[in-house]
């Protein structure tokens, strides 16, 4: 499930993601029927990638502090850059009251026509729910430390 999650999150671009991202957020009417059919079809396409693993609270958190495709939303249409998840791995907490938390650490090649790729490690946990066997919680530590990697994706486009 984790690794599933993993596979989603870190390679891309997802073009079929960018093109209903841009719909929805990029109209002019923000208010307009047509705007808000973009983005409940982007909402839609969200949910089916990652409901299936997450808890319907964890999958809202997830939305809500960005962790949900992180880096996908820095791609652009025009992007020239991809990510692709090298290796991965999963350890559960060795702590008897902890026995729902892994520690994950992920490699994730960047590459691009204009630069050498390049290797970008990120580390996080996952938390998941006893009641639900879904993920009630995944935080990368990177996101809030080191940005390298979202720059490189931003700073691809043409």
């Amino acid at each position: 499930m984790i690794e599933a999650v993993l596979q989603e999150e870190l390679n891309g671009p997802d073009e079929q993601f960018i093109q209903l991202s841009e719909e929805a957020m990029g109209g002019n009417e923000l208010d307009s029927v047509k705007q808000k059919e973009y983005e409940m079809k982007l909402d839609s396409y969200l949910k089916e990638k990652f409901l299936p693993y997450y808890t319907e609270e964890g999958y809202k958190r997830a939305q809500s502090t960005n962790m949900i495709y992180h880096y996908q939303y820095r791609f652009e249409p025009d992007s020239k850059g991809k990510i692709k998840l090298i290796e991965t791995e999963v350890k559960q907490s060795e702590i008897d009251t902890a026995s729902n938390q892994y520690h994950i650490k992920a490699t994730v090649e960047y590459s691009s026509p204009d630069e050498e790729p390049s290797l970008h490690q990120l580390e996080g946990k996952v938390i998941f729910s006893t009641k639900e066997g879904k993920i009630g919680d995944l935080h990368f530590g990177q996101f809030n430390t080191d940005s390298t990697l979202s720059n490189k994706i931003q700073n691809s486009q043409e």
